[in-house]
């Protein structure tokens, strides 16, 4: 624990407006690349507490503080509330099932992006819409959905989460491996990163990451 003489972590504002959680804000760190000696320390601190494969579609282009997935039937958006000591700190805002009405599918596209959902759904306010028309509409206003299959190794180390992941994305093979650990218990989370020797690599949430990808690779 700091001392009362010790400096107070520096904190960057992101979020603009309050949201209703679904969950607990939760301290992220996330790294990419050549994460090959990170990830041999965190499997020396436990065995994984499971192995899962997953296929999620990222909608690229959205506001730089949402992350929103649609993930099985449903769709996830998460918004970073700010910056502590490198570490994000992610609120889960929403999770909507699907299929769901035009209007509502208006107002996240209008939340996440800025954007008219009625220039990608002309449908009556009431129609319902499955996953495929949703990402139809969010192609037409002007985000990229990004198709990832994940293989992961989940890590419980006390009150925090970890992961080893490798991820291809899309049908271009692109692939990418990430370290990443979050939890609630910021001076355990920078104890793990001391643990991990990432104390000076860059953090990158995942929509990040794709995008810096997606253009290294087609350009």
């Amino acid at each position: 624990m700091a001392g009362e003489s010790d400096p107070q972590p520096s904190v960057t504002h992101v979020a603009s407006t309050a949201r209703v959680a679904v969950g607990p804000p939760r301290f992220q760190f996330r790294v990419w690349d050549d994460i090959g000696d990170a990830a041999r320390r965190l499997r020396s601190l436990g065995a994984p507490h499971r192995v899962e494969r997953r296929r999620d579609i990222y909608l690229l282009g959205t506001r730089s503080h949402h992350n929103v997935k649609v993930r099985a039937q449903r769709l996830e958006i998460s918004e970073l509330l700010g910056i502590v000591d490198g570490f994000e700190q992610w609120n889960r805002a929403a999770m909507h099932r699907l299929p769901c009405t035009t209007g509502d599918a208006r107002r996240w596209l209008h939340e996440v992006a800025g954007v008219d959902g009625e220039v990608g759904l002309h449908e009556p306010i009431d129609e319902r819409l499955g996953r495929r028309r949703l990402l139809d509409a969010a192609s037409a206003c002007g985000l990229r959905p990004a198709a990832v299959a994940k293989h992961r190794e989940r890590f419980v180390l006390g009150d925090l989460r970890a992961e080893a992941t490798t991820m291809v994305l899309g049908d271009g093979g692109i692939e990418l491996s990430c370290v990443a650990f979050e939890g609630p218990d910021l001076p355990s989370l920078v104890e793990l990163r001391r643990q991990l020797d990432l104390q000076q690599a860059c953090n990158l949430a995942v929509p990040v990451a794709l995008e810096r990808a997606l253009r290294t690779y087609t350009g």
